[in-house]
């Protein structure tokens, strides 16, 4: 669901990792290098980046040889000007359909133009004066040869006239001297580089398993029949019981279960699979096990010792979903992994590569192969190719050369005079800066764009920024997601009392959770923290009847609705069951398509009739200390590891001294009735489910007595009057509702009515800000009308996306709220609250970064992954919300980065971060202020966004009805 899908060369520094899996996977690692050429074009990539960041590559500023460039040069204009090989075909267009070799690419300095026409100009006057002094055949030839080489349909000398016009005149030279002086230059570099043809192409693939030699003399590929067959058995084996029909035998491994399916009975298999049938029964016989079939099949397949690694990396490559599927529920601790079926990553390689001989022997045979399965790849290498060897030439040597003369300034003459050695310097540094070279330099200077806007709104935000002078009297915990930043922002500003913090969802509190509803607990905490509690939630006594019925008519509903689908599917019963059912789901349907608000109003009021909510509590405090068995859980927290998590998420979030009235733990949950992807949305710290449970029991913990006695004992005091408050935010449907409301001492639920009317105000003003970017938003919203919106979206069956989630997350900021009060950041940063003035050892920090930097770079990564490559690595459809790249850690670690395009790919303008006015870094000067805010009702603000899309009216409206103070 929610995943860095290059999660297996994170361990890698970020850009060898990009090479790495487009050279073992395929996948493009950066967005096309048209893409941050559009970029360059609409100044979110400047000079100055560019500049900066080849100031940092390790590249010589000499010469590369006499009258040529520096190599820091070379790889310069190669990049700004995207210089490198192109395909035949494509070179071919250039030259016939864009006249490429007689006019001046575009972008070409005006001083390169005058350089290389006058020394041309110079070269050739003499020559052809002394052609036209008295004209000769080989006098006209050499001339010729000067300016148009060979060319393929016309005599040198044709060729040349046709170039000039009529015939050749000293006035027809002039009149076409930029023409004869790009022509010449094309003739002189493939000249030059005439000895590259015919040489392998760099870096080309080099043919060796038996699918590829096999697919490059027949043009069948062995995995066509093979995936037709896989496929619907891993299915159908790694069924989580959505199946109608589930394979039998899993508990004993996927090879067996193979086995025992493909045997039994009579069946009418392909005739690839002829004699497969004897083979299997003589491993049934011999009780072979997974290992046995591979070391079998891979002898038989005559694969080496030293190379059966790279084969079967390639083998599992070839169908890496399922691959991975396998490998991930064989490995994964917790429920993810809990299954009937034994699942191991050896049983799907034995059975990838059975079928695969099969399929290998049968093309081999049509090919007219007689011999054993080992001898294939030699058979193969003495067949003639149906598309002979990649081999260079001018499309890869002569027009990179061409193009970077051009940009330069090298005239025809200087190429003419180089050495062979000089040009083989000037081909090979261009070869060095190959496309994925050119694109990790754009992504860098497109990253340092952001970066740079960013710190500088930092750093003019922390000049102008006065924090309120009064103590916080409500104090909201909320999670560090990015969606949270307009949060915070639009709290801090509707009240100067409300004082927020960031960190992770989970406030510190990892358990293991069951619901009354739930069969089975479930991890409620980060993928990376094993829970080592378990919190129940069990309903009261006195409610105990209440939870029964409950129970009582879940299940009821479920046996109905197994009932029905049964039904529905049946031979015939379906037809029946789908008239009678599409009559009664007509109302529903049309009522949630055209007023989605309605529908669901309904529906909730129905099921709180059908099913009554008992009240619940959650597990005790736990007496005593031994575990019933070593794989159990701790039933509940002791005292002291209550006190230890609360005083733990007080110090990370720097509140040891001042409290307010209300500490609000707000755990963050997500609503939608038709997102495949809904876990994604919600809690990611809480492993894609919602916050509430843990915000519930911090609250909880938070309120004993014997807790906070034991905090002051730690230096922690919370004054008797401050009360901790759960709840949960819904961040889709912009909704908040509170737990355990009714726990609560008088005067802390009075605080909780006044909060209630602040928090309703952000809500409101949060969806107008997120309307900006829905397509379906209405024209002019109010934040009324937009929190309407929302809350539409939220139960729209149209909505597939009903929240756009982490897509144009950028950034994270840890440290104290100064660094970001008051700042613009356009939903685009992780905010993570943190105090080094009570940490001087860095240790509180150490863990924060910890357990943080995963979150980021998760994040980060999930959408980078399915912005640059959507067809392998993502959703095509989602892609248009996916917009933004980002990177790894240099070090070889990951987390949050800096640099990323928002949804809409707007327009990034450099704001005036460093003097004095408004500040907008990447964003419209004057970003605007929230709706409804007055002036003095918050702090100021400078803005670290992207902006809105230009000529937008409802971005026209937003800016019309915010203001933006001085700074």
């Amino acid at each position: 669901m929610h995943n860095n899908l290059l999660v297996a060369f994170q361990h890698l520094p970020f850009h060898r990792a990009m090479v790495e899996a487009r050279r073992k996977l395929g996948v493009r690692g950066y967005w096309p290098e048209e893409r941050y050429q559009e970029a360059f074009a609409r100044g979110r990539i400047t000079d100055e980046d560019l500049d900066a960041v080849f100031a940092d590559e390790p590249l010589s500023d000499a010469p590369i040889a006499v009258n040529f460039p520096s190599a820091r040069t070379v790889g310069r204009t190669a990049t700004r000007h995207t210089i490198g090989a192109e395909t035949p075909a494509d070179l071919h267009w250039q030259v016939v359909e864009k006249a490429a070799t007689t006019d001046f690419a575009v972008g070409v300095p005006d001083a390169a133009r005058t350089a290389i026409v006058m020394s041309t100009e110079d070269w050739l006057r003499p020559q052809l004066a002394h052609y036209l002094a008295g004209p000769t055949r080989s006098g006209g030839e050499a001339l010729a040869r000067l300016v148009v080489g060979c060319p393929p349909f016309r005599t040198p000398m044709g060729e040349l006239t046709a170039l000039f016009g009529d015939r050749l005149r000293v006035e027809a030279f002039a009149e076409r001297r930029e023409a004869v002086a790009v022509r010449a230059l094309w003739t002189a570099c493939v000249d030059a580089c005439a000895h590259y043809d015919g040489m392998p192409v760099i870096g080309s693939r080099v043919l060796w398993t038996h699918r590829e030699l096999l697919r490059a003399c027949s043009d069948e590929d062995a995995n066509d029949p093979v995936h037709a067959l896989l496929i619907p058995l891993c299915a159908a084996f790694l069924d989580r019981g959505q199946s109608h029909w589930s394979m039998p035998d899993r508990g004993d491994g996927f090879l067996q279960a193979w086995l025992r399916v493909t045997l039994a009975g009579v069946s009418i298999r392909p005739s690839w699979l002829a004699g497969i049938g004897r083979r299997m029964r003589g491993w049934q016989a011999r009780g072979v096990t997974a290992e046995d079939v591979v070391l079998e099949v891979l002898e038989e397949l005559g694969v080496a010792p030293d190379e059966v690694e790279a084969y079967v990396e390639r083998t599992l490559l070839q169908l890496p979903g399922w691959a991975g599927m396998f490998y991930r529920l064989e490995s994964a601790p917790g429920p993810i992994g809990r299954s009937a079926a034994k699942i191991e990553l050896i049983d799907f390689l034995a059975v990838r590569l059975t079928l695969d001989l099969f399929a290998l022997r049968d093309i081999a045979r049509r090919l007219g192969h007689r011999g054993p399965a080992a001898a294939i790849r030699d058979f193969c290498r003495g067949q003639p190719r149906i598309a002979p060897p990649a081999v260079r030439g001018p499309h890869d040597t002569a027009w990179p050369l061409f193009l970077l003369a051009q940009y330069t300034g090298v005239s025809a003459p200087t190429i003419r005079d180089a050495t062979r050695g000089a040009i083989d310097a000037v081909i090979a540094c261009l070869d060095r800066h190959d496309d994925m070279t050119r694109m990790r330099l754009w992504h860098e200077a497109y990253e340092r764009h952001y970066r740079c806007e960013l710190l500088d709104a930092i750093a003019a935000n922390l000049r102008s920024v006065a924090m309120p002078k009064q103590p916080p009297r409500f104090q909201v915990l909320l999670c560090l997601d990015d969606r949270f930043e307009s949060s915070r922002r639009y709290l801090e500003e509707i009240s100067p009392e409300v004082e927020t913090y960031g960190g992770p969802g989970f406030f510190g509190v990892a358990f293991a959770y069951q619901g009354i509803d739930d069969p089975r607990t479930f991890p409620l905490c980060p993928v990376i923290v094993t829970p080592q509690h378990r919190i129940d939630e069990t309903p009261l006594t006195q409610q105990y009847n209440l939870a029964e019925l409950r129970k009582h008519r879940l299940a009821q509903l479920g046996r109905a609705t197994t009932l029905f689908s049964r039904a529905s599917r049946s031979l015939w019963l379906g037809l029946l069951v789908s008239i009678i059912s599409g009559l009664f789901s007509l109302v529903p349907l049309l009522l949630r398509v055209f007023a989605p608000r309605t529908a669901g109003r309904l529906s909730a009021g129905l099921r709180r009739r059908f099913l009554p909510e008992p009240k619940t509590r959650l597990t005790p405090a736990r007496i005593g200390a031994e575990k019933l068995a070593d794989e159990q859980l701790w039933d509940g927290f002791s005292v002291d590891e209550m006190t230890a998590r609360v005083a733990s998420l007080l110090e990370n979030l720097g509140i040891t001294k001042r409290f307010g009235k209300l500490i609000v733990a707000l755990g963050h949950d997500t609503s939608a009735v038709n997102n495949p992807l809904l876990a994604a949305y919600s809690c990611a710290a809480c492993g894609g489910r919602s916050g509430a449970p843990n915000a519930r029991y911090l609250a909880s913990i938070g309120n004993r007595p014997d807790v906070r006695q034991r905090l002051a004992e730690r230096g922690i005091v919370i004054p008797a009057d401050s009360t901790f408050v759960a709840g949960c935010y819904d961040t889709c449907a912009e909704r908040i509702t509170w737990i355990d409301e009714e726990l609560l001492p008088a005067a802390a639920r009075a605080e909780l009515r006044e909060l209630d009317v602040i928090l309703a105000e952000m809500c409101r003003r949060n969806a107008l800000e997120r309307s900006r970017r829905f397509a379906s938003a209405p024209r002019h919203p109010t934040p009324a009308r937009a929190l309407r919106h929302v809350e539409g979206r939220a139960l729209d069956l149209s909505q597939p996306r009903a929240e756009l989630g982490h897509a144009t997350c950028a950034c994270s900021i840890v440290g104290r709220r100064e660094l970001s009060y008051g700042l613009f950041l356009d939903r685009r940063a992780l905010l993570i609250s943190y105090d080094p003035t009570i940490d001087p050892q860095h240790k509180i920090l150490e863990r924060t970064l910890a357990a943080t930097s995963p979150v980021g770079a998760g994040i980060n990564l999930d959408y980078y992954c399915s912005s640059v490559d959507p067809g392998k690595l993502g959703s095509r459809q989602a892609a248009a919300q996916r917009d933004s790249p980002r990177r790894g850690d240099e070090r070889g670690g990951q987390r949050p980065a800096y640099g990323a395009a928002d949804a809409d790919d707007r327009a990034a303008r450099a704001g005036a971060a460093r003097g004095g006015g408004r500040v907008d870094a990447g964003g419209a000067a004057g970003h605007p202020d929230p709706p409804g805010g007055g002036r003095g009702a918050g702090p100021k603000r400078v803005g670290a966004g992207d902006g809105d899309r230009p000529g937008d009216p409802r971005d026209v409206h937003v800016r019309r009805s915010l203001r933006l103070p001085q700074v």
